[in-house]
């Protein structure tokens, strides 16, 4: 390996290390970034073995083998990768065609960090909405939160932030998880009600749309442990109505699960 500060420029320095993690002979390599991640993956043809090394890094000095997570169903040798994303990849299919043998699971089905995801299906607009937890951040320090539209639920369209705690919310500016959406349809139209998880409470905000900003009711409305409980924390809400009572439920808590039943509005 060797390395420079510019391709143009004729100044390299090389390491005296190998760098592949095999005693076999080995040629033809090539490296290539992971999408969503700061790891590369460098692969050699192992050629007296007739087969290819995988290995994982992130430093470009240590190399993790990974043969046991690649499966590599082709002949040639001596290639390089390009990486493409889900989208990419189905554009060049409905170009190209399917491979053959080639299945697409259309996992993940959001690029990037989210996690805690809720589903609604909203009558109003005719398709469906998932609202996530915006994941990713150190200590799950997150401070808003998005929402993806879908009309088949496989292939999802960022619609944007939908609350940010930091400009919206007066009450709390972190933590920002584990979010939850109910559709209710009064007199005067449709009206969403958005229940999230901030610094360790739950609040809730509404919107006459489930893409539009959400406003806040400016304060939490679950800061308190039900009686009889002296442990765990005030989080990840989940709201349900149920169909023979047309009564609204809010369920929560970690440590313990709670119910409270939501007033009619």
């Amino acid at each position: 390996m060797a390395r420079t500060k510019s391709l143009s420029s004729n100044n390299w320095t090389e390491y005296n290390d190998f760098i592949e993690s095999t005693k076999e002979d080995v040629e033809g390599s090539g490296i290539f970034k992971l999408n969503n991640s700061d790891d590369y993956i460098l692969m050699y043809d192992v050629y007296r073995k007739h087969n290819y090394q995988f290995t994982k890094t992130s430093d470009f000095k240590n190399f993790e083998v990974v043969d046991g997570h690649v499966s590599m169903d082709f002949n040639p040798r001596h290639g390089s990768v390009i990486s493409v994303t889900n989208e990419e990849l189905k554009k060049l299919i409905e170009k190209w065609g399917m491979p053959t043998g080639m299945h697409i699971n259309n996992n993940p089905v959001l690029q990037g960090y989210y996690a805690n995801p809720d589903i609604l299906y909203s009558h109003k607009k005719k398709k469906f909405y998932m609202y996530p937890t915006s994941d990713g951040f150190d200590n799950w320090s997150g401070t808003y939160f998005k929402t993806f539209s879908s009309e088949n639920l496989v292939d999802w369209e960022d619609e944007g932030i939908i609350l940010d705690l930091k400009e919206d919310v007066s009450w709390a500016n972190k933590n920002a998880w584990a979010p939850c959406i109910i559709e209710k349809k009064h007199l005067f139209g449709y009206r969403y009600y958005y229940y999230f998880t901030a610094e360790k409470f739950i609040g809730v905000a509404t919107a006459k749309n489930p893409d539009d900003a959400f406003t806040d009711s400016g304060k939490r409305i679950i800061d308190k442990k039900p009686k009889g409980t002296n442990r765990g924390i005030e989080i990840d809400p989940e709201v349900f109505n149920d169909p023979v009572s047309n009564k609204d439920y809010l369920y929560y808590g970690n440590g313990y699960m709670a119910v409270a039943e939501l007033k009619k509005i």
